[in-house]
């Protein structure tokens, strides 16, 4: 008659199964992954931009944050230390550096507002007056000529 097998000698067994098993799988997984030749898609977005820039207002997500496309006059353009040829874009965090709600923006206006706390900010993101202590972050993005934008950070894959 064979050895009755022991409490440890079963949790041993049981534990190998799932080991072997999950191994199995992921190994699996992987090679279906690498064989598709799938990558991770790009988090960055594009965004068209109009001919004419004045009054242009784009709210959209970027890896989960809202950000905010800005067409700038010849005027504000102008004012502002951009780079010579530079689009008449800004682009802009819309959270408020003091209570972190999203910062709207009026067209009769010029000043991007917390909703929460009252602080403003320039269309090119300085603080003008309420609680917040800091500007609006300018997230990374690149012009793709006069008439896109790519905003956002690409992956960085090691």
């Amino acid at each position: 008659m064979p050895d009755k097998p022991t409490p440890a000698r079963r949790t041993f067994v049981g534990s190998l199964g799932w080991v072997l098993g999950a191994a199995g799988v992921g190994g699996i997984g992987y090679a279906l992954v690498r064989s598709t030749g799938s990558t991770a898609p790009d988090p960055r977005v594009r965004v068209e931009l109009p001919a004419k820039p004045d009054g242009f207002f784009k709210s959209i997500a970027v890896q989960g944050r809202p950000v905010a496309v800005l067409g700038l006059t010849a005027q504000q353009a102008g004012e502002l230390a951009r780079q010579p040829g530079a689009p008449p874009f800004m682009v802009l965090s819309q959270v408020c550096t003091h209570d972190h709600c999203v910062v709207t923006h009026s067209l009769q206006s010029e000043v991007l507002a917390c909703p929460c706390c009252g602080s403003g900010y320039t269309l090119a993101g300085r603080r003008i007056g309420g609680p917040a202590r800091k500007d609006l972050a300018e997230p990374e993005h690149v012009f793709l000529g006069p008439r896109a934008v790519l905003v956002g950070s690409p992956l960085q894959l090691t």
